[in-house]
């Protein structure tokens, strides 16, 4: 047991995880204070679909590509989200159910279709539902240290900025400073969050590290 804790690969996936901890934690707050907090479990998983047809494209299962897919996945259910409290009469946290469900059985979908091609049962996709942090190899590790310490960054540059737009959005918009801008903003870390916590998490558990930690 303490050789494989004294492992360097092992250390590497514990230092990236408790970094992704921390930006989990950091996003999962804002989540609450935006009183959002079934956002980041609807987003979570709206990209599952997004991880599958990355894969589908690309044949390969390269976590940087299969992040890309996975983040566009996730925004577009949050502009599908987005647009359904705008032009419907649905509420904010019924589009969030609508759009986990549809997004998320979408993605089991395709996994099952992918699981039945050849070579599909090898690629180790299942493992993006409840995640396998032991199967990450450098490469994995490194792109989400890189990508959560930026998660991390931009909430700390802009930290008096984060306090207004959360606790007095009319006195942020009277300073000058752009509510779009900070809902879009905010949206992009959310995602990477997100995306970044799928290979070691999966899509359903990084929801939960978003609440607990918060």
């Amino acid at each position: 047991m303490w050789s494989t804790l004294l492992s360097i690969n092992t250390q590497w996936v514990l230092l990236s995880t408790m970094t992704l901890g921390i930006a989990a934690g950091t996003i999962g707050c804002i989540s609450y204070w935006r009183k959002q907090s079934l956002m980041s479990d609807a987003l979570a998983h709206a990209a599952l679909p997004g991880v599958v047809i990355a894969f589908l494209l690309t044949g390969q299962k390269n976590l940087f590509i299969l992040i890309i897919g996975a983040a566009i996945s996730a925004l577009v259910g949050a502009f599908f989200i987005q647009w359904i409290q705008s032009s419907t009469r649905v509420t904010e946290d019924t589009a969030m159910g609508m759009i986990l469900s549809v997004f998320f059985g979408l993605g089991i979908m395709l996994l099952t279709i992918t699981n039945r091609t050849a070579g599909g049962n090898q690629s180790g996709l299942d493992n993006f539902i409840f995640g396998q942090a032991a199967a990450m190899v450098r490469s994995d590790v490194n792109t989400m240290l890189v990508l959560a310490l930026f998660v991390i960054f931009v909430v700390f540059i802009g930290f008096k900025e984060w306090k207004l737009y959360l606790f007095d959005p009319s006195f942020a918009q009277g300073s000058g400073l752009s509510l779009t801008w900070m809902n879009v903003l905010y949206t992009i870390v959310l995602v990477t969050t997100i995306v970044v916590g799928i290979q070691a998490v999966g899509v359903i558990l990084i929801a939960a590290l978003m609440i607990i930690l918060r």
